[in-house]
């Protein structure tokens, strides 16, 4: 309780990100919200190890992505310091 009573105010500036990927067989189905990433490294004859990306983020400052927030009725604004406001 002393926790949840603590970072009250911080909630209506907190987002949600998550990513889950999902495979069957030689299927690969990926899904994420928010900053979240999802990386695939695959074996790449000349390098090595080859990162690939298999989603893109929800950044708010994409523009974009704020269309997005804005259409929904949410709304997109600079962070904040929240012990003092600025």
């Amino acid at each position: 309780k002393d926790m949840k009573r603590e970072h009250k105010d911080r909630v209506g500036y907190s987002g949600t990100t998550t990513v889950v990927a999902l495979m069957m067989g030689d299927d690969l189905w990926v899904a994420n919200a928010g900053d979240s990433r999802a990386v695939m490294g695959t074996l790449d004859d000349a390098s090595g190890i080859k990162a690939v990306d298999l989603s893109e983020d929800h950044k708010p400052d994409l523009k974009e992505e704020k269309a997005r927030i804005e259409r929904c009725g949410g709304r997109v604004e600079p962070a904040r310091d929240m012990e003092t406001g600025e």
